[in-house]
């Protein structure tokens, strides 16, 4: 009988080791970056020689896509993104400046969405980290340029 309750002691704690390993080993939470976002040109890092119209992007997601629609007074643009880390193909390529065929890639890093762009005319893709501050008020998306990273600031609507 002794022996029998060892054994479930034993058991019970390889368990309870068992579950806390699982959870300890869930990736962390991807942070709620949906929302309105409205550009903030004195909080940004970008170059003085590049500007950049005032502007807002709206991010809504359904299931692993996420929708980017950049809108400033003249244009608007949309980028979907399939959060998974596999390339897929958008746009038919027929013409016209918002149709052109994109590759486009998407993964978490720990908190950090990492989107990849590429056009068949691009000789590197267009590559964006975008992060949520800490109280989910500011979103930030560092763009790599081929000299420099543009750092983008944006405040929630």
């Amino acid at each position: 009988m002794e022996g029998m309750v060892v054994a479930t002691k034993w058991l019970t704690i390889s368990l309870a080791l068992a579950l806390a390993a699982s959870v300890l080993a869930q990736p962390p939470a991807a942070p709620d970056i949906t929302g309105t976002w409205v550009y903030n040109p004195a909080r940004s890092k970008l170059p003085k020689d590049i500007p950049v119209p005032s502007h807002t992007i709206t991010i809504t997601r359904v299931g692993k896509t996420y929708s980017i629609v950049i809108k400033n007074e003249s244009s608007e643009s949309t980028h979907l993104y399939t959060v998974d880390g596999h390339e897929h193909t958008q746009g038919s390529g027929t013409g016209g400046p918002r149709s052109p065929k994109a590759s486009m890639k998407a993964a978490w890093k720990g908190r950090v969405l990492v989107t990849s762009l590429a056009y068949p005319s691009d000789s590197m893709p267009h590559v964006q980290r975008w992060s949520l501050s800490s109280g989910g008020s500011t979103l930030t998306r560092e763009a790599d340029d081929p000299e420099q990273i543009l750092v983008f600031v944006y405040d929630r609507e």
